[in-house]
């Protein structure tokens, strides 16, 4: 148990965060994830504490919540995506125009509508149909995350 790329519940190969920012966990927590509640990593970002997130039920490792610069571990690119109503959005690192290309080639490709892309360093969001919002996010996390 800890932070996944996506929700397991609808991506079965979601894989497990070792290491998330707390900038990328606000990020998370702020677009629909529900993994944490927004104010309680905003005061362990506040105050710097690591928070570790895994399931009481279990010993095993979960996720680190903590700075960045504390170098908890490498950091990917893209974090993971998420969704809430018809918006899904990508969690990340300095996302740029290349990864913005990437997304809306691969819905292209799979005839996934979309409109209104929103982008800031930290996240793209596309407002897709409420039908389409699990394949808009299947779409995503195979192209960022396929183990072959």
């Amino acid at each position: 148990t800890g932070v996944y790329t996506a929700d397991p519940r609808i991506i079965e190969n979601a894989l497990k965060l070792d290491c998330i920012s707390y900038e990328e966990m606000l990020e998370f927590s702020n677009l629909g994830a529900g993994v944490l509640h927004n104010k309680s990593v905003k005061v362990a970002k506040d105050n710097d504490i690591k928070l570790i997130v895994r399931s009481s039920m279990s010993k095993a490792n979960g996720t680190t919540v903590a700075n960045i610069y504390s170098k908890c571990c490498t950091l990917p690119k893209i974090t993971g995506v998420t969704s809430n109503d018809n918006v899904v959005s990508i969690v990340g690192l300095d996302l740029d125009l290349e990864v913005k290309g990437k997304i809306i080639k691969a819905l292209d490709n799979k005839d996934i509508p979309y409109s209104n892309i929103d982008k800031s360093d930290m996240r793209i969001s596309i407002v897709t149909e409420k039908e389409r919002v699990n394949d808009c996010i299947n779409c995503i996390h195979d192209l960022f995350f396929k183990v072959n």
